[in-house]
């Protein structure tokens, strides 16, 4: 039998998953592709964060997840251990910086637009498909 993936396992026994958790969340969209018709999209939205001693090993764990966007905050663009999430996931967009407010989404599939912004206001996420 298959082991349930971390983030998808519940805390039964008190303790906390292997790594940091992480939200799914079926996005509905509508990309040009597909006018009309729904689309599912998984995302998971992961705070890695800044300076994890395991970049490559929690790649590895989102890689098998096989999502179709992710969404990583604290994430240090310059660690090579992330890269092989880019190579998976090239499309979207990022916002870089050491501190807990660098940020990274990034899709399989080609996006119309992605935009992150920090202001007055709480930080806004924009993509289109």
């Amino acid at each position: 039998m298959n082991e349930p993936s971390p983030f998808q396992k519940s805390d039964r026994d008190g303790s906390a998953p292997q790594t940091a958790q992480a939200v799914q969340q079926d996005t509905p969209t509508q990309p040009d592709d597909f006018r009309g018709l729904a689309v599912r999209q998984r995302l998971i939205w992961y705070n890695v964060h800044l300076n994890n001693p395991d970049a490559a090993g929690e790649s590895a764990v989102l890689l098998a997840e096989k999502t179709d966007v992710l969404a990583l905050a604290e994430i240090n663009l310059n660690d090579p251990g992330w890269q092989v999430l880019r190579t998976h996931y090239p499309h979207g967009c990022q916002h870089q910086e050491a501190s807990p407010f660098a940020l990274a989404l990034w899709s399989a599939a080609p996006l119309a637009s992605c935009d992150i912004a920090y202001g007055g206001d709480p930080l806004h996420l924009h993509h289109d498909y």
